[in-house]
């Protein structure tokens, strides 16, 4: 059995029985509103403990009693609308405890609230009146302020949210409850509504209680009958925790395309069922597709190499349906240069939800690629280089040697064939030496870094000039670091004597702030991005430098010289 509906009780303190009889014969009409009349305090005291009013209306004549039961919170039970009323006038600058309207006025607003009581039935509401609800257990903030901005009503959660009580608010207006962050915003969209007739929606943002708070209001006029607004109805929401969640959206989504652009990667995510897959914008930039479309799993598959999609659609479908991880090594077509470029997938599964969802990561594979076929290449230069100098020059000479030993076996003592058996064998183990050294890093041990660059540079063509400047100490540098700028120091001087066509070259190794600052400058003919993007050498000090966690810039264009600048910290 469903309660019956409660009537909407209004109290009016009044000692004018022509006013009480007016304000009755106007609600008469209205369904479920009924009207009590108090004449004392005491009355009305009365009332409240044995019924307590929706809406208590008091005649400006009492206004200064109410002030004083309000002080004395004797009407905290009521919790709802206080209201004095005059007849048709309201003095426009009047300042009270409580707010003033004209008769006409309340009589109108109270049809208002008796509308929303028709919309409670209609809607099975059986306990309570819809207005109670929004009133008592509606979490938005709900407020009515008159024409002069003061607040005539406002419901539990407004007064909660500010930690004020109702006898604290009501008559009111902003600038003497809050501070300038609140109220500047509240008095610019107060005039909105008032001047233009408009409803408005707009964010405030503030600190309460030492936390920013984040707070979504629309405010919309109260027009009478006679088309003359009388007051500003305003909802508020506290969407702080949805600005929260949003900015922590935001600043994942940054930091995961930061992510991708430096690791040259793009993600994606697949419902089990769905045939759309989200993605990220790096993706798309991967996959050459539309930055905005929606995106088929068919389509993700038609990117893929033939000769790969089988077995990419295989590891797909065995982390959707067993959710075992799967990394797959594969080739997409790309449109911008009509070739394949090499890449690896690792597929993941989250079962959290009610329909699993795969996550893929994408990572272009080509620069790893180039540079591991760059380290491989530089390998087999090396073998080729050291092959080159044993065929044309130690064995040569090791063979010669052997011949004129030989002689001397069969018993032909010649002192001069001796002699130049002697001068080729140790001419071979010179030789051998400057290949070991090459090979090994011994005389870096030995010699030290700034003598070992040295021996480098005293190697090479007098026609070439070169200067130095080493601005450290070797005890500064452990051994590790050495070798790292040893080895980048005989790749730059080579690159630059087969190819930059240089007839000077500067040279810096100094010690700067935990720092070992590397700069190599010539004067020959640079070189352009497609360039350096062919060539090894640079690919290979650009992975000494990464692996040291360094610091790489290079700066040249055609006919203007190169420089590389290297930072390699010390700890």
């Amino acid at each position: 059995m469903t309660e019956p509906l409660h009537n909407f009780l209004i109290s009016f303190w009044t000692e004018s029985s022509h006013d009480f009889a007016f304000l009755q014969d106007e609600l008469t009409p209205l369904e479920r509103v009924e009207l009590t009349r108090v004449v004392n305090q005491g009355e009305l005291i009365d009332l409240i403990n044995s019924r307590i009013p929706q809406l208590l209306v008091v005649d400006e004549l009492f206004e200064s009693e109410l002030n004083e039961l309000l002080s004395n919170q004797q009407l905290d039970k009521i919790n709802k609308i206080v209201m004095t009323t005059g007849m048709n006038t309201v003095e426009p600058n009047r300042k009270g405890t409580v707010p003033i309207l004209p008769l006409t006025e309340l009589i109108f607003f109270i049809r208002t609230l008796q509308a929303a009581q028709r919309l409670s039935i209609g809607s099975n509401l059986t306990s309570n009146s819809l207005y109670t609800i929004l009133v008592d257990y509606v979490k938005d903030l709900i407020f009515f302020k008159d024409t002069q901005k003061r607040y005539v009503m406002i419901n539990r959660s407004f007064s909660s949210h500010y930690g004020l009580q109702m006898v604290e608010i009501l008559g009111k207006n902003d600038y003497e409850l809050f501070s300038d962050d609140i109220n500047t915003i509240s008095e610019e969209s107060d005039n909105y509504v008032l001047n233009s007739h408009q409803s408005i929606t707009f964010e405030t943002s503030y600190f309460l209680d030492s936390r920013m708070v984040h707070i979504e209001t629309i405010k919309t006029p109260v027009i009478s009958d006679n088309e003359r607004i009388i007051g500003i109805v305003g909802i508020s929401r506290d969407i702080t925790a949805k600005r929260v969640q949003e900015d922590k959206l935001r600043r994942n989504a940054l930091l995961l395309n930061q992510s991708e652009l430096l690791t040259n990667s793009g993600s994606f995510e697949i419902k089990q069922g769905n045939r759309h897959i989200q993605c990220s914008e790096q993706f798309r930039k991967m996959m050459d597709l539309d930055i905005n479309a929606p995106i088929s799993i068919e389509e993700l598959y038609e990117k893929i190499h033939k000769a790969d999609r089988e077995i990419f659609k295989e590891k797909l479908k065995d982390t959707l349906n067993n959710g075992r991880r799967n990394r797959i090594d594969h080739r997409i077509y790309n449109l911008t240069t009509s070739s394949f470029t090499p890449c690896q997938t690792i597929l993941n599964i989250d079962t959290r939800g009610k329909s699993p969802i795969l996550f893929g990561t994408m990572l272009d594979m080509s620069e790893i690629r180039q540079n591991q076929q760059a380290i491989l290449d530089a390998q087999e230069n090396e073998r080729k280089t050291l092959a080159a100098n044993l065929h044309d020059g130690l064995i040569q000479k090791l063979v010669a040697a052997n011949m004129y030993i030989s002689s001397l076996e069969e018993g032909k003592h010649d002192h001069e064939k001796l002699t130049i058996a002697k001068e080729l064998i140790n001419s071979s183990i010179e030789e051998t030496r400057s290949i070991t050294r090459n090979l090994s890093l011994r005389n870096i041990e030995n010699l030290g870094l700034k003598n070992a660059v040295l021996e480098v540079i005293e190697s090479y063509p007098m026609e070439t000039e070169i200067t130095y400047h080493f601005d450290f100490e070797e005890k500064d540098i452990n051994p590790e670091l050495s070798t790292t700028i040893y080895r980048i120091f005989q790749e730059t001087i080579a690159n630059i004597m087969k190819y930059a066509h240089a007839s000077s070259i500067d040279l810096l190794i100094k010690f700067m702030n935990n720092h070992i600052h590397y700069r190599i400058t010539d004067d020959g003919i640079g070189f352009t991005a497609a360039d350096e993007i062919n060539g090894n050498g640079l690919k290979n000090i650009r992975q000494r430098v990464a692996h040291c966690h360094g610091n790489f810039d290079l700066q040249t264009s055609n006919n203007q010289g190169t420089t590389i600048s290297i930072k390699l910290p010390i700890i």
